[in-house]
């Protein structure tokens, strides 16, 4: 008989944190958290999906492997010398009791841009080494993502399936022009990308050292519209002249 060690937690998804910035974050209320989860002997820690999702929902991620920038705590980045407080302070609007995603989007991603540009002007060696060593490691999804959602920008966030037949197809030729095309919006989604796992493997450690295990969870399928799907269309079932899946939810799109 397999023993199984009984344990109590609680489920709360980062977003559900408190806080000043219109969403939960890795911030300093989920360092909290932990120490509450400690302090009462629970031992789990259960989240939502983390992945990236231009959509409330977390189940529908533009990537199965990257994090949400969304969850990027500013004030960390205040810490790093990439953020003043008054960048924060200044900008915010008013938040109510409820998650605006549309608001919050904006006005955080406009942040996010911010600490992108002084990282690019104060020339941080030590950062950038970190970030290179990051993208060579991750490079197996990191490349592909950065590069959709450069494209996905440029196609005024229409699905992939409606972009111009050659980006639409992966055509590695054209999609090595749209990588030195927007080097530089690449560069940012891979600087946000490393910034939230580093946020997040010092939370996660954090939470280690003081007997809390994170429990994760993901999505069933992986996102239509997503990286992921669009630089591996062999493995779909997908129509080869509109892209479209040839069946969604048992029913024949074709």
């Amino acid at each position: 008989m397999i023993k199984l060690n009984r344990a109590s937690g609680i489920l709360v998804h980062i977003t559900s944190l408190p806080g000043p910035n219109g969403i939960g974050d890795i911030g300093d209320e989920a360092y909290k958290f932990v120490d509450f989860l400690h302090e009462c002997y629970q031992k789990v820690w259960q989240i939502l999906p983390l992945t990236a999702s231009e959509k409330p929902s977390p189940y529908s991620g533009t990537s199965a492997f990257a994090g949400n920038p969304l969850l990027i705590s500013l004030e960390k980045l205040v810490d790093d010398g990439l953020l003043v407080q008054s960048d924060i302070e200044s900008s915010r609007p008013r938040f109510g009791d409820r998650i605006e995603h549309n608001k919050v989007f904006k006005w955080k991603y406009s942040i996010l841009n911010l600490a992108y540009n002084n990282y690019k002007q104060n020339h941080l060696a030590k950062l950038k080494n970190e970030i290179d060593a990051f993208t060579k490691k991750e490079h197996y999804w990191l490349d592909d993502y950065a590069l959709y959602m450069a494209i996905k920008a440029e196609q005024n966030n229409q699905s992939w399936s409606k972009w111009p037949q050659k980006l639409k197809q992966y055509d590695k030729k054209v999609l090595e022009q749209k990588r030195h095309e927007y080097a530089d919006v690449i560069n940012q989604h891979v600087f946000l990308q490393y910034i939230f796992f580093r946020q997040w493997n010092q939370l996660k450690q954090y939470a280690n050292k003081h007997e809390i295990i994170i429990l994760g969870d993901m999505p069933v399928y992986v996102d239509y519209d997503s990286a992921d799907v669009w630089a591996n269309q062999s493995l779909f079932q997908l129509d080869p002249t509109t892209s479209l899946p040839i069946v969604v939810s048992g029913k024949l799109v074709i």
